[in-house]
């Protein structure tokens, strides 16, 4: 009985302030309108706390107080308004909402999450599209092939104390870079004679691999890491026909050039060229020297220092068959290589010295020796010998590796003795004199 008196007191209650709304509307019809029905909104929320608050919940004024809003603002199209109300307040939501999740991760990332150690970056092999593809001006005794496409050249002939810098921090700067590896030495000591050089192949690459891991824990570095490789030095005896080896670390690796026009190729094949020295003596020798006819009769029957080893390569390094005392010839870049002692020359301190690749660096600089001194006049000049090199060609360098010269076949030669153009410095001068000229 009393819900529904109290729902008749409502409704009547509305209808009152309804038609005083309305007849207010009536009589000032100069006045704006949506302010008198928001007036009227605010009165009847009013009545709506009060009775809520000394009698009961007026359910039905709420109902109407709600029709009422929404017909208000329908008929003075005020949508708007409210519009930017609720865009308003949802974006504050939004804001807080972050803050909070920002808090929250803060929160758990310190106190609950253990951070793993960082990984290693292992930088992917760029894009062709991305590579420098560049092309150097037939300019100064270098000669590139044409056509090539400009993309973005070095800059030159820079002037001051940093014209030098320049080019190499220019090279430098198209190079990724590329993560240090320790490893830990272990010595080892052999002899080697033409008898057991075939049986002590293993030995020679131990040996190689033991110094270069060595040189690598000495003095490590990320610069050694991306430039420094590992040269082998072969001495062959012409008397007792003992072979010794030693290993050199380079990072930038020398060539001389000569005065007639070649190529890239042909110069770096001329590392491997057998020499003759006298400055190096054989201390093998002396305790060997009641053997030294067994020792003759031996090397006689092998012939050459590596017949056994090379006998099915073609020899990149070979001699004449009439004299024995004839200086060793070299060939343009083809395979591998043979080290061939005199078997008639008896001098003491007669040795052959061969050069070979152990290690091919990440990334391989070449120095070409332009400048030559004469003794006498003591003068400077520059060579100004046209050297051919192809920008796009890939330079494979597994024929001058020591692996070929002893006959083994290496599978991870395949990608470590490839190379592809980078960079070029170039030494740009007006004249033939060494002391202008820039980088």
């Amino acid at each position: 009985m009393w819900f529904l008196l109290n729902i008749l007191f409502e409704l009547i209650l509305y209808l009152i302030i309804d038609n005083i709304t309305k007849f207010v509307l009536i009589h000032n019809e100069n006045r704006n309108r949506f302010d008198i029905l928001i007036y009227e909104c605010m009165f009847l929320g009013f009545c709506i706390g009060f009775i809520s608050v000394y009698s009961h919940i007026t359910y039905v004024l709420i109902c109407f107080l709600l029709i009422h809003i929404i017909g208000t603002l329908y008929t003075e199209k005020q949508f708007n308004l409210i519009k930017k109300g609720f865009q308003t307040l949802i974006n504050i939501s939004i804001d807080i909402c972050r803050l909070i999740i920002n808090r929250l991760y803060n929160l758990i990332s310190k106190y609950f999450i253990h951070r793993s150690p960082s990984k290693v970056l292992i930088t992917k092999k760029l894009p062709e599209k991305y590579l420098y593809n560049y092309h150097l001006k037939p300019t100064d005794a270098l000669r590139l092939q044409q056509p090539q496409t400009l993309s973005r050249s070095g800059l030159s002939n820079l002037h001051g104390t940093t014209y030098a810098l320049n080019p190499l921090l220019q090279s430098l700067a198209s190079l990724n870079s590329f993560y240090p590896s320790l490893q830990k030495n272990i010595n080892l000591y052999n002899k080697i004679t033409l008898d057991n050089l075939d049986a002590q192949s293993s030995y020679i690459i131990q040996y190689i691999d033991l110094t270069w891991l060595l040189h690598h824990v000495q003095l490590d570095s990320i610069i050694k890491q991306t430039f420094s490789g590992q040269m082998l030095h072969a001495y062959c005896c012409n008397n007792c026909s003992h072979v010794r080896f030693r290993t050199e670390p380079f990072q930038i690796l020398t060539l001389p050039v000569n005065t007639r026009d070649t190529t890239l190729e042909r110069i770096i094949s001329q590392l491997t060229k057998i020499e003759m020295t006298d400055s190096i003596s054989c201390t093998y020798c002396s305790s060997q020297s009641p053997n030294n006819y067994e020792r003759e009769s031996k090397s006689a029957k092998h012939g050459t220092l590596l017949t056994k080893i090379a006998s099915t390569l073609s020899p990149m390094v070979t001699t004449s068959s009439q004299s024995s005392s004839q200086i060793l010839s070299s060939t343009s870049i083809p395979p591998p290589i043979t080290i061939i002692p005199s078997i008639t020359n008896h001098n003491h301190s007669r040795i052959k010295c061969q050069t070979m690749i152990a290690n091919f660096p990440n990334i391989l600089c070449i120095k070409l020796k332009r400048f030559s001194s004469d003794r006498l006049s003591q003068n400077i000049t520059k060579l100004k010998t046209n050297i051919l090199i192809e920008p796009q060609k890939i330079l494979d360098l597994s024929n001058i590796h020591y692996t070929t010269w002893l006959g083994l076949t290496n599978f991870s030669l395949i990608n470590s003795s490839r190379y592809q153009l980078v960079a070029a410095c170039l030494h740009l001068s007006r004249n033939f004199s060494s002391l202008d000229g820039h980088y």
